[in-house]
């Protein structure tokens, strides 16, 4: 049986090893995303063996990489630190998926390429928010709030039911 000493050590074990393999995540994501761009825009996948790599998709397959995430590598580098000009360590102390997810409300895409949408004060406050200690549910309120303009709350009810047995959860509109 485990005492509540050796829960809480292990408890602040498991969340220091989260906390580094976050951030190494970020990292590692973000100088991929740098040298993908390098062999995208070079086609130096080409120059390796254009008959393997005909195609930069081609090249990803070989290096174990969904052509989606190599997208995704390369759009967060040059939004974060190419456009917004933010250091990898300190956009390593924000969760990928946190990035991934203010990524539409602080930059846009048009013809191709990447713009502000917001102030570099502004991005620093969303990166600042997205740093914090709020949970996964409050973020996503925080984003929701900033997709629509203020307004007057239009309210549904609604409840929920549970399976006994599976524990699946599903909502039910309340009939007036």
């Amino acid at each position: 049986m485990t005492t509540t000493a050796e829960a809480s050590k292990l408890d602040k074990e498991l969340k220091q090893l989260t906390s580094v393999y976050s951030s190494t995540r970020v990292k590692i994501g973000f100088e991929m995303g740098a040298r993908l761009k390098e062999v995208y825009e070079n086609k130096t996948y080409l120059k390796l063996d254009e008959q393997s790599y005909p195609s930069f998709a081609r090249y990803l397959e070989s290096v174990g990489i969904m052509y989606r995430n190599a997208m995704e590598l390369m759009s967060l580098h040059d939004c974060y630190i190419i456009l917004a000009e933010i250091p990898i360590d300190k956009l390593s102390e924000i969760s990928y998926y946190r990035l991934v997810s203010i990524k539409p409300i602080l930059f846009g895409k048009k013809d191709g390429k990447y713009s502000l949408k917001k102030t570099k004060k502004e991005v620093m406050e969303w990166l600042g928010d997205a740093k914090s200690d709020l949970t996964t549910e409050d973020f996503k309120q925080h984003m929701a709030e900033e997709k629509v303009e203020e307004h007057d709350h239009k309210w549904t009810e609604v409840t929920t039911r549970k399976c006994e047995i599976c524990k699946l959860k599903e909502l039910i509109k309340i009939k007036k």
